[in-house]
């Protein structure tokens, strides 16, 4: 799916932060299309109506992300800021490539198969098992170490 409304010549800068450190906490270290998936249920739920209607506010909603929902730090408040500044090159380079991920998402949209545009939610696989929730949710694919489900 394309995300027209959010293919615009300016791009807030917090939003392209919301998602960017969403991918970098959720999904750095796994393939390009792994990090991509990821985004890629954030922007679905932005155009779910059971779902906020920006990616900060999908991102910051309560229960959803585990990264967040552990409490606001310093380090993740610059990072929510744009700032790498206290990480460490390895960090700084993937924290990059989710920027990457995240401003070609913006910008560009991907094309990927259409069975992931009913991806609502992502869990790593080793959590999946304990989600008693997820017995109403339909399987849609895995990728690295991620599962998606959609309703």
């Amino acid at each position: 799916m394309f995300f027209p409304f959010l293919c615009t010549a300016e791009i807030s800068p917090k939003e392209l932060n919301c998602l960017t450190v969403a991918i970098y906490k959720e999904a750095r270290g796994e393939s390009l299309l792994g990090q991509q998936l990821v985004a890629k249920v954030i922007l679905n739920r932005v155009e779910h109506p059971s779902f906020p209607d920006t990616v900060c506010k999908v991102v910051f909603q309560p229960k959803q992300f585990s990264w967040y929902n552990q409490g606001k730090t310093k380090a993740l408040g610059s990072l929510l800021k744009g700032s790498t500044r206290g990480l460490n090159p390895k960090d700084i380079a993937a924290y990059r490539e989710a920027q990457f991920v995240a401003l070609t998402l913006f910008k560009q949209g991907i094309d990927l198969h259409p069975k992931w545009d009913k991806a609502l939610y992502f869990l790593l696989k080793d959590v999946v098992k304990k989600q008693r929730w997820l017995t109403k949710k339909k399987f849609i694919g895995k990728v690295g170490s991620h599962r998606f489900y959609g309703n």
